[in-house]
């Protein structure tokens, strides 16, 4: 599902956008059952340390305002193993966790909420949903592999601040991850994320 949103706001003020988003997905898919559904920052939903969609945001415009954002959220569904064979990674599909899904149902309950967040996270910014996404977060306090382009670097991922940046202990140093290309996959040295 892709959604357009229209705002004058400035492109630093959508810091954390992404989480907010996810969020939004948790909350509604916890609204139609479904349960025990967490978040990997910035932008994928786990069950069971295994993926179940992902979340995309492109934005464009002026630094200053107005901007154009195109929402791109996509979910695991009806996914089986024949149809996932050149998925590269565990994964998990909503069919899993009910014996009945319907996209349009769910996309209308995912609507709702997202419309309702993102009112709140114009007003408060992403600081708002914090504990929120801390209680959701499941790889706070885990060893990760931190991806940036072709570096890599091993440290104790300690969740995320006010912004929603991600905070990574490496050798003692605590450094702030934000946005680009940016990926954190837990040490391969346990199972999941």
């Amino acid at each position: 599902m892709s959604v357009g949103w229209r705002t004058d706001c400035s492109m630093r003020r959508l810091g954390g956008l992404s989480l907010i988003v996810g969020l939004a997905v948790v909350d509604a898919l916890k609204s139609l059952g479904f349960s025990g559904i967490g978040l990997k920052w910035p932008n994928d939903l786990y069950w069971e340390a295994r993926k179940l969609g992902g979340i995309l945001v492109e934005v464009a415009g002026e630094a200053d305002g107005p901007v154009s954002i195109v929402i791109g959220i996509g979910l695991n569904c009806h996914l089986d193993e024949t149809h996932g064979r050149r998925i590269s990674q565990p994964f998990a599909s909503l069919k899993e966790l009910s014996r009945r899904v319907d996209r349009n149902h769910i996309a209308a309950a995912i609507l709702a909420v997202l419309f309702r967040m993102l009112s709140l996270y114009m007003e408060n910014g992403f600081a708002h949903f914090h504990a929120d996404w801390q209680r959701l977060d499941i790889l706070s306090g885990l060893e990760v592999n931190v991806f940036r382009g072709k570096d890599t670097s091993t440290g104790v991922y300690l969740g995320v601040d006010s912004t929603g940046s991600a905070l990574v202990n490496v050798g003692g140093q605590v450094h702030v991850l934000s946005g680009g290309e940016i990926s954190l996959r837990r040490n391969r040295g346990a199972s999941g994320a």
